[in-house]
């Protein structure tokens, strides 16, 4: 965990599942079982190191996506469903989770979706937008690039919208998206 007061992690494989489980580092408590039937370890920790977002039934692309807490109380909530397991994101303030859902495997988008960590109602951000997506350091504007050409000039247009939702405004145009970074 960012703390170093944790480490989460996978064991107890059974058919391509495993228990998740999280031990404190100091001290010789035992490991508290946090949930079973985790797919696989594309998890990631709250900057407070309270929470922890991790996949489950993968099917191929797609999983169900789920919060737990890291206090060694085993207390899970589902986020959503259908989203690509690399196109989650924790806020930088550790608050919300943006994420993709509904994603189309021909087209290489999705919608664009924000939902308090410990769960709660969903905000949609915007439809069909490519996998190229971040959230400003201030956890206030989500950037993503929209109208993005693959296959020519792999530019497209930047978009910011704020991250209660709202009308995306544009930025820039022409520009290009490399290792998450706009550039």
């Amino acid at each position: 965990t960012p703390d170093s007061t944790k480490v989460a992690y996978l064991d107890n494989p059974i058919s391509y599942t495993y228990d998740l489980s999280v031990k404190l580092l100091s001290g010789v408590s035992a490991a508290t079982k946090m949930d079973s039937g985790v797919d696989m370890m594309y998890g990631q920790i709250s900057p407070d190191s309270t929470r922890m977002i991790y996949p489950q039934n993968f099917n191929g692309y797609t999983s169900t996506m789920v919060s737990g807490l890291l206090n060694g109380t085993p207390v899970t909530v589902t986020l959503d469903s259908g989203i690509p397991f690399h196109s989650v994101k924790i806020t930088p303030a550790g608050d919300k989770v943006v994420y993709q859902t509904n994603f189309d495997m021909v087209t290489g988008l999705a919608d664009l979706k924000v939902i308090p960590i410990a769960g709660g109602t969903k905000v949609s951000l915007a439809s069909s937008v490519s996998q190229m997506w971040e959230i400003t350091p201030g956890s206030d504007i989500v950037l993503f690039v929209d109208n993005f050409d693959n296959t020519n000039t792999f530019t497209g247009t930047l978009k910011a919208i704020p991250i209660t939702g709202g009308t995306p405004v544009t930025p820039a145009t022409g520009v290009t998206w490399q290792f998450d970074t706009v550039r």
